[in-house]
């Protein structure tokens, strides 16, 4: 670079510097004044040899297990896996003081569900589905092919004339990605979902709403049972005080729930869907994923020793027989074996040469 294009430019290069430092002072200033806007002194409770003194109430739920009071969560699975039949049914149990899935029971609090995927036809069909006990306790806000940017300072003193006015407790956004229009336009981007986030949490506190759920999606890579995630920037999982994962299993054809967070911990279990009500509950012989995979190699398995013991007739197959005739090899047919005994299904006898015969039915009386 010559001297000359240096001194020629020097006043642009200036110019240039004071315009960027401007446009960054303006940004400082102006998330400075946003945030006052809900800014409240917080309470101080003096030293902690004072506050040390104050009860402590144990963990109280909106929904038990699953939904701290006053916490928020995410309900995060594949696409189509069924995130907003479980929200369904989440919103049945809340407005409605009654069991979700079965097992856990919700307190009754009126519910927003601001919808922007589905038409409002569908969204509508679906919630008649439910045969909500209290559909006076639920308001549907029809987003889908609408802006409703809420960093807005118009759409958010709108919202929260909204809510305050119906007396919401329940906030859900359902999906993150077009919830959070004009806020994030890169996923992956931490600030942007902190900024979102954040954003949600002042909405609650200037509305009265004690509790926000937002479903989203988990990447479209497959990840091994237990590992999935939410797609995108991982301070959004950090928001959240409870991980809600609704997956499904393509071989099993069954759906499963998780749940992890602050106080809450739920194993992974089999859920079990009717589609005439869009109604789920927890399958209480499903078990797991991995539970459910052995349960139906032994059904299978089962099936396979069955045919090949009736084709064998009275004299019954090894073990090895067993394993050669079904294609199960030893490690798989064990256990199946052992289960068929233990239902009766067959028997082992001596063999010659110290073999061991299975047999049909259950062992002889008195053998």
């Amino acid at each position: 670079m010559s001297d000359s294009w240096s001194v020629e430019n020097a006043e642009k290069i200036r110019e240039e510097v004071w315009r960027l430092r401007f446009r960054e002072e303006g940004r400082a200033q102006y998330e400075a004044w946003r945030h006052s806007r809900t800014w409240a002194e917080p309470v101080d409770f003096g030293s902690f040899d004072v506050e040390g003194q104050l009860p402590v109430e144990d963990t109280s739920w909106r929904i038990e297990k699953l939904l701290p009071a006053n916490g928020n969560a995410l309900v995060i699975g594949p696409r189509k896996v069924g995130k907003s039949t479980f929200v369904g049914q989440a919103i049945k149990a809340i407005t409605g003081g009654g069991m979700l899935l079965g097992h856990f029971r919700a307190q009754p609090a009126t519910v927003a569900w601001l919808n922007y995927e589905n038409s409002c036809e569908t969204q509508r069909q679906w919630v008649r589905d439910l045969n909500l006990a209290h559909p006076e306790r639920l308001h549907l806000l029809h987003l889908r092919g609408v802006s409703m940017p809420l960093s807005a300072p118009l759409v958010r003193r709108w919202l929260v004339k909204w809510l305050r006015d119906r007396g919401v407790g329940v906030l859900i956004l359902d999906p993150y990605l077009r919830a959070a229009q004009g806020v994030v336009s890169d996923e992956q981007d931490n600030g942007q979902a902190n900024t979102f986030t954040m954003l949600i949490d002042e909405i609650k506190a200037e509305a009265g709403v004690a509790e926000a759920v937002i479903p989203t999606h988990t990447p479209k890579a497959r990840v091994e049972p237990g590992a999935e995630s939410a797609r995108g920037a991982g301070r959004l999982e950090d928001w959240a005080d409870s991980l809600i994962y609704v997956t499904r299993d393509l071989v099993l054809k069954t759906r499963f729930i998780r749940a992890e967070g602050r106080d809450v911990d739920l194993d992974e279990s089999a859920l079990i869907f009717e589609p005439a009500t869009r109604g789920l509950s927890i399958d209480l012989f499903g078990g797991d994923r991995e539970q459910a995979r052995r349960e139906r190699v032994i059904t299978n398995g089962r099936a396979e020793v069955l045919r090949a013991l009736r084709e064998a007739g009275p004299e019954g197959l090894s073990q090895r027989e067993l394993s050669e005739v079904t294609g199960l090899y030893a490690a798989k047919l064990k256990p199946i074996i052992r289960e068929m005994i233990r239902l009766g299904e067959i028997h082992v006898v001596p063999g010659p040469r110290g073999s061991r015969l299975h047999r049909l039915g259950p062992r002889p009386v008195g053998d």
